[in-house]
């Protein structure tokens, strides 16, 4: 796998992990918004006078997406862990199948290797495991 990309990934889930733990709600009264945990409140706005409608719609939307981001990161940090994984394991299939000299030649007897047959046990159960992702 991609150091650079494991490296990005480990740094979103560091931030994540320190977080306050979720699951994080949008709130709203007609001058103040706002998203809320559990433990308290994360990030508050207050407008001072009635607020333009268009920017109190806009700043909805970015509250939503602030509160659904704690969900959201670690899930997707975990989907993306397991198809590079998935990645990684093709890879490791098309060597075993494709490293043979004169491949269509000898097609049955790679199909019987050993060496196909694992990599190929590798890549269903990573496939598997991208079923199993929570939603």
């Amino acid at each position: 796998m991609s150091e650079r990309i494991l490296k990005r990934l480990e740094e979103i889930e560091a931030w994540a992990e320190k977080a306050t733990p979720g699951p994080w709600t949008y709130g709203e009264s007609e001058r103040e918004q706002w998203v809320e945990a559990d433990d308290g409140l994360i990030v508050y706005l207050e407008h001072y006078s009635k607020p333009d409608p268009t920017v109190h719609e806009q700043a909805k939307y970015d509250f939503d997406f602030i509160a659904h981001s704690r969900m959201d990161v670690p899930w997707l940090c975990e989907l993306t862990r397991k198809l590079l994984a998935v990645a990684e394991v093709a890879r490791e299939f098309y060597d075993a199948i494709y490293n043979e000299k004169n491949v269509y030649e000898t097609w049955p007897d790679i199909m019987e290797s050993q060496e196909v047959y694992e990599a190929g046990n590798r890549l269903r159960k990573a496939l598997a495991a991208l079923e199993e992702v929570e939603e």
